[in-house]
């Protein structure tokens, strides 16, 4: 039978990575799935370092078109605002993904405008891949690998490949415990990576 769903979680993240050391921050994320096909996300982030305050936002749609085919579309807008150093960036990211068995592949190409200081925006164009893998699904317990270049709030560049390992526990029908662990380089010269630092993400999702 056809349905809705929403929910909508609060998250917190402590961050240590080479350029600021340590990072907090706290972010709200919301979607709403119509007819087990289509779905709607979109999130807000607030981080500070020593020396910062760190601005993210999205908005995402992930479309099912073919009605339960393998094959599914998605486009996203993000935003990331550096205001201390009057540095923002609008990100537009369509992606194609393949779900098979337990796995998902989604791949496509972002496009960055970055504006420094008031200056006219700058265009980058990067590639964007991510591939996860679940490992444990049950009524109550979810866990899985992600590999990729890019998340809600950020698309990276290619070879700043992250690894991250994504568990969900559910309490009671409505609410479960999420928890992220993330290790982040920030990019590789003749195969070697270069390791740019770890985050945890830990929070409370609610869903009707």
């Amino acid at each position: 039978m056809e349905h809705s769903r929403s929910d909508i979680g609060v998250f917190f993240r402590g961050e240590y990575n080479r350029n600021f050391y340590y990072q907090g921050a706290v972010s709200i994320i919301g979607s709403v799935e119509f007819n087990d096909r289509h779905l709607i996300r979109s999130g807000f982030f607030l981080g500070r370092t020593r020396f910062d305050t760190d601005i993210k936002a999205f908005a995402s749609a992930r479309l099912d078109p073919l009605w339960r085919r393998p094959f599914n579309f998605s486009f996203a807008y993000m935003y990331n605002g550096l205001p201390d150093y009057n540095v923002h960036s609008h990100t537009f990211l369509p992606l194609v993904i393949y779900n098979v068995w337990r796995t998902e592949f989604a791949l496509g190409t972002s496009f960055r405008l970055t504006s420094f200081f008031g200056q006219p925006p700058l265009l980058e164009s990067t590639f964007n891949l991510s591939i996860y893998l679940n490992l444990i699904n049950s009524e109550t317990l979810n866990v899985g690998i992600t590999v990729g270049n890019y998340n809600d709030f950020t698309a990276r560049p290619f070879l700043a490949q992250s690894l991250a390992v994504n568990t969900s526990l559910r309490l009671t029908r409505h609410w479960s415990i999420i928890s992220d662990i993330e290790l982040t380089q920030s990019g590789s010269y003749v195969l070697a990576g270069t390791f740019y630092g770890f985050a945890f993400r830990a929070g409370v999702k609610y869903t009707w």
